[in-house]
């Protein structure tokens, strides 16, 4: 995340890649995926964005609370907050 708000999308790409190389649990892959969403925009890449936008969107569903539609976990809401972000940059 730091290297992508850096402004280097390319680092966040390698970073991210090096994290799901150690299989990290799924609210890493959660957070991953909805960094890779926004550095693939930066990118200019809009179907690898597009498709990581809605891993995160995915990943996320799995983490909210059926009953009361909150997150179950903090790094679920800061995924949310990105996976909006990454949204609002592909509409």
């Amino acid at each position: 995340m730091v290297a992508y708000r850096a402004g280097e999308p390319d680092a966040a790409v390698d970073y991210v890649q090096e994290s799901e190389d150690l299989q990290p649990h799924e609210q890493g892959k959660m957070l991953n995926s909805a960094i890779l969403a926004l550095a693939y925009h930066d990118l200019g890449q809009p179907g690898l964005s597009y498709q990581s936008w809605g891993n995160a969107r995915d990943r996320i569903r799995r983490f909210v609370n059926p009953r009361t539609g909150f997150p179950l976990a903090y790094d679920t809401q800061i995924a949310g907050i990105l996976t909006r972000e990454a949204r609002s940059k592909l509409m």
